[in-house]
């Protein structure tokens, strides 16, 4: 795709799909995959590895000017550097996945990384996953998402995911993790979980990952036909 700045946000609750579509949607048009989460995770293992109290957002804050957290694309997918360590697949663990969303919700915390996530995406066409991407981070993006699918469905998509790690969760259980994730995203005061006015939502419960990249590649193309006939 030729098109620079050309800007996908897609957003979505945890196990919806977000981050897997986003990757392949982006390989597909060759644009830029920033996945936001990951920033976020890698901060919360650096306030987890310091010993900082999670509900002390003053204390979270004070990590953030000595804290580095990059997004290094590779031949076998993107890294996630933290202060120039490799986090990629420790940042995917239950502590992480446990206090990320008390950790996101620090003002100070979202600032910094919304900051960096815009400078990411300065010159350059990109497609970007989060919570608040279409309303807080790029409110003018060319093509916004909104993925939903079912409790029962994320959760099992997240069973798949940590079974090969030799983490051994009951469906339930992840069930009432998941749905208290939904509860603390949706109800923080600092950019809250919620679609954009104008995104096009997509429930995945039901479909493939090809069939939501093709949905969303779809879009994006329509679009880009729209503006050269224009």
């Amino acid at each position: 795709m030729s098109q620079r700045k050309f800007i996908i946000a897609i957003d979505g609750p945890a196990g919806s799909g977000k981050s897997t579509t986003a990757r392949i949607v982006a390989e597909r048009l060759g644009l830029l995959h920033i996945d936001t989460g990951a920033m976020y995770r890698a901060l919360t293992l650096k306030v987890l590895e310091e010993g900082v109290q999670l509900d002390d957002p003053v204390a979270v804050s004070r990590l953030l000017p000595s804290t580095s957290v990059e997004l290094l694309s590779t031949g076998s997918g993107q890294r996630v550097l933290l202060d120039g360590r490799d986090v990629t697949e420790r940042i995917r663990q239950a502590d992480v996945t446990d206090a990320v969303s008390v950790v996101s919700s620090v003002r100070k915390v979202r600032e910094a990384m919304v900051q960096q996530q815009r400078a990411l995406s300065a010159d350059r066409g990109v497609v970007l996953d989060g919570r608040d991407i279409g309303t807080v981070v790029f409110p003018d993006a060319d093509l916004k998402i909104f993925l939903v699918a079912s409790l029962e469905t994320r959760a099992q998509r997240r069973m798949a995911e940590l079974l090969p790690g030799g983490v051994d969760a009951s469906l339930e259980t992840l069930k009432a993790e998941i749905a208290r994730r939904d509860r603390l995203d949706s109800r923080r005061e600092e950019s809250p979980l919620m679609s954009a006015p104008d995104a096009v939502e997509l429930d995945t419960s039901d479909l493939t990952t090809e069939e939501q990249v093709e949905f969303v590649v779809t879009r994006a193309r329509e679009i880009l036909e729209g503006r050269k006939q224009s």
